[in-house]
This record gives structure tokens, sequence and C-alpha cells, in this order.
């Protein structure tokens, strides 16, 4: 009777001579393997070598034996030591199904099932559609030249069928805010208000959420604040032709300590949920007041560490909080149910960490959180406050959130499967991570509603070289989804693998095991039957001597000088190998060359070298972001793009 190990857990296991080539699980940890077909004994278990009597040595023969002195800045580094399991044969791995794991050793993959849904019990979000959106409206608005002593402040839309924006530049000293009343439908209908305030030491606003538009358009409330600690701050509402509506005070500019010690402005949001009611967030407490009057409608505390975006009839208002999203009932201030965030970390995020945007049809809510092991990507559906799709924005984006900071760009819908990220990348939610990038933007569109499904952003055309706008300018502009390129396969976070392994010297059965767990780790499926094969190429694993552990009590006549340390030589390996991605008649759609160092500290031999390289191997695989056409050059995604006046994009050539 055979003895394998289990290539989880490591245990020894006797397995019955008519089990080989099959798969099974091991009693203790549950792994599913395939059991190999020429099992060989275990390294720990073969007789150790005699070693040979070695005559005297003079010192100085002695201090020739095979150790280094290295530099103390040398220490040894920390490599990877795998598991073991010698075998033989081909063949195609079991199934796997995509690992469901929200840890950081899986950076790319997060699923909906591990976000809870809402209680029902407490949820009573409606899902509301906007309004139709009205025909006619333009792709590229020409609009006045940015100042450079007025930074963007703020792009806003009213509701759909008013076909207005507002784009308004930050004041400096007492020159005013500009108010731009761009008009989408109606060419050259772009009116610039300056607002100015004539009350001595009191600036308007400066910060994006200081910024609210009015459903119609006509009314525009920014935020007042005093210069020094102890004045009044309030909102100020002004009409379209720059006159002040409405006026009142909030609280008062404090100081606040701390990291980064300050002037404090209390108001920190605002938004209109009618024509004649305005939610505003100071003191962190969201009051309503009516702008006709003034007068306080409600008043409830809300602590506010990220976006808050309003449905598009204005009826909810979602909010990022301590945990996740609260819903609030913008009639009463009431709560309507809370989303959970698994891992939600406010502080790690500019911005306090949450995105938020919600479907034109009202149906979905989309966000783009920092949490403890990524910057995950979640949809909820609003009628039942279930989760739909959940996955990390990129590998990478694990490695911000562990450097402590997140950058979170504004976060919009296109479309029904598509969302934009900052003005300048498209996520694709079927393939599961970006498919587009665009050049730089000056401004993307504020959170919240938009009108129609595409990406608005204000930008500066510097000339009009390739006939893509008419001249030079400031345009506010809307560009459509681009269409992928026609042709091949394109990868998805659902793609089905079968997993194949050969040329690794006798350890092929352990390199497939290992391979399909890691593509399964990367968010696919692995299955015997699969249209696609993953096909794994051993070329070599050559045997070296590497620096290993540093020999902590040398013999007097080793001891390195002061500020050295001795470091022993060990056994390693430089493995070389070739990935391929082929279709079911073999021919090979993608590949990749990799290859790994490993060293050998528990002197397991070169099938740890392809072990590693197997885990390794599995990372090659592109994040469901490529197009595979059989004979061509493959097209790595994202895909840059320009955009054109007509709404279109121009998808450029090259890397």
């Amino acid at each position: 009777m055979p003895r394998v190990k289990c290539p989880a857990c490591d245990r020894m296991l006797n397995v019955p001579d008519a089990t080989v080539g099959q798969s099974g699980s091991c009693p203790a940890c549950k792994h599913r393997f395939t059991v190999p077909g020429a099992p060989e004994t275990p390294l720990e278990r073969q007789k150790p070598r005699k070693k040979k009597r070695k005559k005297a040595e003079a010192p100085a023969a002695r201090s020739s034996r095979r150790w280094l002195v290295l530099g103390a800045a040398i220490v040894g580094a920390g490599l990877l030591v795998g598991w073991l399991l010698l075998g033989g044969g081909g063949g195609s791995s079991p199934a796997r199904e995509p690992k469901a794991s929200f840890q950081v050793a899986n950076p790319s993959t997060v699923y909906a099932e591990q976000f809870p849904p809402a209680d029902p019990a407490s949820w009573k979000v409606a899902a509301e559609a906007a309004g139709p959106t009205p025909s006619g409206l333009r792709p590229a608005i020409p609009c006045p030249a940015i100042p450079p002593e007025h930074p963007i402040l703020t792009v806003a839309f009213a509701d759909p069928s008013a076909a207005t924006a507002a784009v308004v530049l930050a004041h400096k000293d007492r020159s005013g805010v500009p108010w731009w009343q761009v008009s989408l439908a109606e060419s050259g209908k772009t009116t610039v208000v300056n607002l100015t305030d004539p009350t001595p030491d009191r600036g308007l606003s400066q910060q994006p959420g200081e910024v609210a538009l009015s459903p119609s358009g006509d009314l525009l409330a920014t935020v007042f604040s005093g210069r020094f600690v102890d004045t009044p701050t309030g909102v100020v509402v002004w009409g379209r032709d720059g006159h002040k509506q409405r006026e009142w005070v909030e609280g008062k500019v404090v100081w606040e300590g701390g990291a980064v010690p300050g002037i404090k402005r209390t108001v920190r949001g605002m938004w209109f949920t009618s024509a004649d009611r305005l939610l505003v967030l100071a003191d962190d407490a969201l009051v309503c007041r009516e702008v006709s009057t003034g007068r306080e409608v409600y008043r409830r505390p809300l602590k506010l560490v990220g976006d808050a975006v309003l449905t598009p009839r204005r009826t909810w208002l979602l909010a990022g909080v301590e945990g996740g999203v609260e819903a609030i009932a913008t009639a009463d201030g009431s709560s309507a149910g809370r989303l959970t965030i698994p891992g939600f970390r406010p502080d790690r995020g500019e911005g306090g960490g949450i995105r938020l945007a919600v479907s034109p049809d009202g149906a979905r809510l989309a966000s783009l959180t920092c949490c403890e092991t990524g910057v995950a990507v979640a949809v909820w559906t609003l009628s039942d406050g279930k989760p739909v799709f959940a996955r990390y924005r990129d590998g990478e984006s694990k490695w911000q959130a562990a450097a402590g900071r997140c950058l979170l760009p504004p976060l919009h819908w296109m479309g029904d499967r598509h969302l934009a990220m900052g003005g300048n990348s498209i996520f694709d939610l079927d393939l599961g991570g970006m498919t587009f990038t665009f050049g730089p933007v000056n401004a993307a569109a504020s959170p919240g509603i938009t009108p129609d499904a595409r990406m608005w952003r204000l930008m500066l055309v510097p000339d009009a070289a390739g006939g893509r706008f008419p001249a030079a300018g400031t345009y506010l502009t809307a560009t459509a989804v681009p269409p992928l390129p026609d042709g091949g396969v394109v990868l998805g976070p659902h793609t089905s693998f079968r997993v194949e392994a050969e040329g690794a010297s006798g350890s092929n059965v352990v390199v497939r095991e290992t391979l399909a767990d890691g593509v399964a780790d990367r968010g696919y499926r692995v299955a015997p039957a699969a249209e696609l094969t993953f096909h794994f190429q051993g070329e070599k694993a050559n045997k070296v001597r590497v620096h290993g552990k540093e020999v902590l009590n040398p013999k007097w006549d080793q001891r390195p000088p002061p500020g050295y340390v001795l470091m022993e030589v060990i056994d390693g390996y430089e493995v070389k190998y070739t990935v391929s991605i082929r279709d079911r008649q073999g021919r090979s759609l993608w590949e990749a060359k990799g290859g790994c160092d490993v060293a050998d500290f528990e002197s397991k031999g070169r099938a740890l070298g392809w072990t590693i390289a197997a885990k390794q191997a599995a990372r090659h695989i592109p994040p469901g972001l490529i197009r595979l056409v059989p004979g061509a050059a493959p097209v790595t995604l994202p895909l840059k793009a320009l955009a054109r006046a007509d709404g279109t994009a121009e998808v450029l050539p090259g890397p």
C-alpha cells in the first residue's frame, strides 16, 4: 500500500493501490487531490546517506569550506517554502470552483456572498427610476476657458429632464465664485455668473461637497464661512441671475487639533431633495430646511465617512457611514436600513474610504470601498438590499490598502453593466475589471445624478489634431462605452479552464494540482470539460548553490569580522517554464514565459522548485482582461482611448 502526502497539510496517507490515478479527499483537511500514478518514497523517509570520514584538515583548509562571509546588510531573504508531493503522469485536474475567499492571499477575488444582505425587517428602500432622458443632448459642449487662479470645484447636473449642468470654480481671494450655467441641448447656451459675497471677512465654497444644484438647475446652494474661529458659517442660495435668494447660519468656525490642526468648516455636504427642500450636513448632523423660508424641518445625527448620493427621484439618501451604507428617507430623516461592507476602513481612503453611485434606473447601488484587504467594487439591488456583485478593483489594490491609503475616484454608472471611475477608466461588471482608460481629465462629474448613461467630464483640448474636436478649448464631454475589439475570446471571472502540466521532471501531478488551486484562487473555474486549456510546460529546473541561512554560532576559526554575518550555502533551483491558453484543437491562443528562483531550506529537491513555479504560473493568467484571437497578437486590456466630439471613442493602438 503506497504512502502519499496531502499537498495541503503535508499529512502522510496510506492509500489503496486501486486508487492510484483517482481523486480523493484528505481525511484531515478535506483537500481534494489526485493520487499520484507513481508514488515515490517521501524525502523525509529516505535513509540518510553515510558520510565519508574526512582526514584532518589544516586551519587554512578548514577556512576554505563552502561558507560565505557577507555584509550585515545582506541578511538571508525570506524565500517561499512549498509542500512536496512526488508523482508522475499528465492528465487534467479535477473540477474547482472559484475560491470565495476574502483573504489577503487572494488579491483579485472577492464574491458577493461574502457581503451580507440588508436586514429585511428594516430595509425600506424601493427602486425608483429617473424621468426619461431628453433627446438632443450634445456629446461635446464648448465652455469658457478656465482661469489659472480658479481651480474647478464641482461639475453637477440637474434632473435629466432639465438638461442643465453647473460648473463651479473655486474662488480666490475676493474675486468671487464663477458659476457656469451649461445647456446640454442648446448650442451656445453657456452663461457665466460670478457669485460675490459682499460680507467682509467671509469666503464661499472651497470643497466639492459645499455646492448643490436644484432639480431644475435654477438654484445653486453654496457654503459661506468666516475666516476666523467662532465666526458664523452657513448656506447661501443663489438664483440664475447671481442674486441671493436666501441665507442662514448652520454653525461657526472651530479650531480642530489632531495630526493636522487647523480651522474646521462646519458644513460638509448639501443635497436638494426638491425645489424647496435642502439637506445640509453640519457638525455631524443632517438638517433639512425649507429653501424659501430657511425653516428647519427635521434634524438627525449623521457621521458621514464618504459619499452620500440621492436616488433618481430624490426619495432616499444613501450615505457612507461606519461599517457600510445607511439609507435615509429624505421626507422625514428616518433610517431605511443599512448595508454592511466587510472590513470597511474609512480611515484609509481619500474622501472617507467609499464612493457611491445609483444606477439611472434606480434599481442598483454601486460602491468603491477601501477595505482591509483591498479596494472592492460591489453592487446591491436597492429593492431588497442584496449584493449581486463584489470583486476587487484590481490585483494591485490589495497592496494600496495595505500601504494605508487608497485613492478612490468618483464613481458613476455608464449604462447597465459598466462603471466610470474618475472620468478616465471604465470597469466592466461582466469581465470583472478595467477595459478602457482615457487621457487626463480636468474634472470628473461630482457624485450623484448624471443626465444619461455616458461618462461626463470636463476636459481641456490643447489642439484639434485628428478631428476629434472641432477646435482647441475647454469642453464638457459625454462619452459612450467603446466596444471591445471583435473576434476571439474575452476572459471573464467565470471562464472555465482545463489545467494540464508536462515537462516538470516527474512532478507533473503536483504541478497540475497546485496550478488548479491557483487558477481557482484567481477567480476562474476549473473543469475537465472546459473549452479552454491552461497549459504548463516545464523547461528546466537547474540546481544551483545559493546563500541560505545565517550561522548563528560559528566555530572560532569561522567567525566573521565585526559587522558581518556568516551565511551557509544551500541548494537552490532556477526554474523556467511556459504557460499558454489553448483551444479544443490545441491551438495556442496566448502564452507567456516565466521563471523563479527557489531556495531549498529543507532539502526537498526539484519538486519544491516546480511547486513554487506552479503557484507563480497561475498569476500569469490575464485577470479577465485579454482578447484571444488564434494566430494573432493578443490585445491586453485596459485599452487606451480618446473621446471624440460625436460621443464615441477612438481606441489607440500600441501598449
